[in-house]
């Protein structure tokens, strides 16, 4: 008897702990690296590309990518021979709870690219938006367009 009271006790242990650690992850805000993207058309290892195809490289500065894209706006790009993703991230600023229940949740990408040049140089861009959906890392469902966002200068090197 004192054994099946035992196992009770140690399974009910384990429940409550299963609890507490699910509490505590719908109640903080979600934060993750290299999530899984679930989108029918968002790809966020793919931002920059269709940048390339539009003005034919990337800046070296930073700069808002609406102004970016419109030639008019003034933003220099250079051409570029490569480029590697090195991080995706994404954080909410609402716990997981509040996201589910909310009829327009967001979350924060941030996509820090690897850019090498024709010319030589090097550098590292950071491309970062909100975006309409929901963090639950490590997976993201995202709903939509958001805006589009910015690219900053981490790091540059080389080059003319």
């Amino acid at each position: 008897m004192w054994k099946k009271r035992a196992l009770l006790l140690v399974a009910g242990v384990a429940v409550l702990a299963v609890c507490v650690l699910a509490g505590l992850r719908l109640a903080r805000p979600a934060a993750c690296d290299s999530p899984l993207v679930v989108s029918n058309y968002f790809a966020p290892d793919r931002v920059l590309l269709y940048f390339v195809q539009e003005r034919g490289g990337l800046p070296r500065s930073d700069t808002e990518v609406t102004a970016a894209l419109d030639p008019s706006a003034g933003v220099e790009t250079y051409p570029i021979r490569d480029w590697s993703v090195e991080r995706i991230s994404v954080s909410s600023p609402f716990p997981l709870w509040q996201s589910v229940v909310d009829d327009d949740p967001t979350y924060m990408i941030t996509v820090d690219t690897r850019v090498r040049y024709s010319d030589g140089g090097e550098a590292v861009l950071r491309w970062s938006s909100w975006r309409p959906g929901v963090a639950i890392c490590p997976i993201v469902l995202d709903r939509g367009d958001g805006p589009p966002g910015a690219i900053e200068l981490i790091r540059l090197t080389g080059g003319g």
